[in-house]
């Protein structure tokens, strides 16, 4: 897609020099309709006085980091859908994952060109934020277009016609290698799209010498890296060298297997350097891909299959009702109630894990789905011949179930998986108890004679149980509290008994 030339970038950075190379980078591209914020609170007081249509902030800086700077942007309603594109010189997939999870936009490695710039001002611009926490795919050409595997750059400059050739011919069955034969030719080719990967500058040439072009090329170009090809090679040139960014230094006579050598290890880095640009990609894209599927099946599945439930309980309460039809009522409900337990084990729990999950509290008839939830475990463990006793004590004078506040389909399928686990491991004719204490908060506590070992008591709520497999006892405890309770484990050994202890709040009949 084409970028419009109207449209306004804000730069954020603390370093003058990389506000003024991304400033040229986007005059390469035809965008000239730039701000330029020395730092994050300068940012936040343009931002609320001028209408800015894309952010581009570096991630270090002194005194508001750009992932700080994001965490604003996006808690603030009339910005919370602005293109936030985070630049950065080293980073982790920890950090990146951060960064998706507050909503960045994309995340784009230095050393990069206006090519690579362009296609993320684009895919910023095409994918609009959804949400505050994670991004959503609302277009087909929103992955970062990759282009096909292609050597890496290398800028021979030297005015002798006899040294462009030896490096040339050094350099060409690995490397696309481009020549200039002046300075104000190199700064020529470096001001295009695509910038080099590397160059080989020489330090003596007429009109501009090699410290001279470098000099004007890192008032555009922070980070193309230099090794400078000189006679001179006494400390003072070593110096001036560094201080204008060098990597290295090659003297002259040329050896070209040395040089060979050192611009080999050093473009392995540039390989991995891209490569790792690829994979912050890649996981960016998964991550949003996610963030759509968590979206279609929370707004489009989950919410339908429980409204589904409840008609499927008032029809097979009605009077009207024969056997068969209940009988039908009962497997619809089964299925459903699969269906939703399946998605909350799944989305669910990712949503609460990547703290993207928002409950909704109402009151919930949790004894109800606690008699559900048994008689379901009665007919899938038939063959284990199991008593499931569920022991009441209700306090209220009406002898009304008491209700909980929380989420109803997260409740199924905590009992569900508390119930389930406790029937698969348990050994055949074992007595479970279930006694439920309507105190606040409520407590439902599952007993069954038999310790477990020592390593499964360790591991009970590990994310993983036998390496890979996910545990449904850490998936129950984090459904339990995000509804603001929490799930135990007690161990009596000297009463050869083990209790799973479920807390969830009451609703004590004050609206929320």
């Amino acid at each position: 897609m084409a970028i419009n030339e109207s449209i306004c970038f804000l730069i954020v950075d603390d370093i003058a020099v990389m506000r003024k190379t991304i400033i040229g980078q986007l005059h390469t591209l035809g965008l000239r309709n730039v701000i330029e914020a020395r730092n994050g609170t300068e940012a936040l007081t343009i931002l609320k006085k001028r209408a800015i249509d894309v952010i581009l902030s570096a991630q270090s800086m002194e005194s508001m980091s750009g992932i700080e700077l994001l965490k604003i942007v996006r808690s603030t309603a009339e910005l919370a859908y602005l293109p936030f594109i985070l630049v950065t010189a080293t980073t982790t997939k920890a950090s990146v994952l951060s960064a998706i999870n507050h909503g960045v936009s994309s995340v784009l490695m230095k050393p990069y060109d206006a090519v690579s710039l362009s296609l993320h001002v684009e895919k910023a611009i095409s994918n609009p934020i959804k949400t505050a926490i994670l991004p959503s795919i609302s277009e087909s050409n929103s992955t970062i277009r990759q282009s096909e595997p292609s050597k890496l750059t290398i800028l021979v400059v030297d005015d002798m016609p006899d040294n462009l050739r030896l490096l040339v011919n050094i350099f060409k069955d690995d490397y696309s290698v481009q020549v200039a034969q002046s300075g104000a030719k190199a700064l020529e080719i470096c001001m295009e799209d695509k910038v080099p990967d590397l160059i080989l500058l020489d330090v003596m040439m007429p009109e501009m010498d090699g410290f001279e072009v470098a000099t004007k090329l890192r008032q555009h170009h922070e980070h193309i890296p230099i090794i400078f090809v000189t006679a001179m090679i006494g400390d003072e040139t070593k110096v001036k060298g560094m201080e204008l960014g060098a990597i290295d230094f090659v003297t002259k006579p040329i050896n070209p297997d040395e040089i060979k050598r050192r611009v080999d290890n050093f473009m392995r880095y540039v390989e991995l350097h891209k490569q790792l640009q690829s994979n912050y990609d890649s996981i960016f894209e998964c991550k949003r891909l996610e963030g759509e599927l968590e979206n279609i099946t929370q707004d489009n599945i989950h919410e339908p299959i429980f409204n589904a439930l409840q008609l499927i309980q008032k029809m097979r309460e009605n009077e009207q009702s024969n056997s068969p039809q209940i009988e039908q009522f009962n497997t619809i409900e089964n299925i459903l109630l699969e269906s939703l337990n399946a998605i909350n084990f799944s989305s669910v729990r990712y949503k609460i894990e990547n703290d993207n999950f928002k409950i909704v509290s109402k009151p919930v008839e949790i004894v109800e789905i606690l008699n559900q939830v048994v008689e379901k475990a009665h007919q899938e463990f038939i063959a284990k011949q199991l008593t499931i006793d569920i022991e009441t004590n209700f306090k209220s004078t009406d002898g009304k179930a008491p209700l909980i506040l929380g989420d109803a389909s997260l409740s199924y399928s905590l009992l569900q998986g508390l119930i389930n686990r406790t029937c698969e491991v348990l050994p055949k004719k074992s007595v479970i108890t279930i006694a439920i204490d309507d105190n606040n908060p409520l407590k439902i506590e599952i007993k069954n004679k038999g310790v477990p070992s020592s390593s499964i008591r360790r591991g009970f709520f590990d994310k993983y149980i036998n390496g890979n497999q996910l545990n449904v006892n850490l998936s129950v405890k984090l459904f339990a509290e995000v509804q603001g309770g929490n799930v135990s484990l007690e161990i009596l050994d000297d009463d050869n008994l083990t209790a799973v202890v479920v807390c969830l709040p009451r609703f004590l009949g004050i609206s929320v």
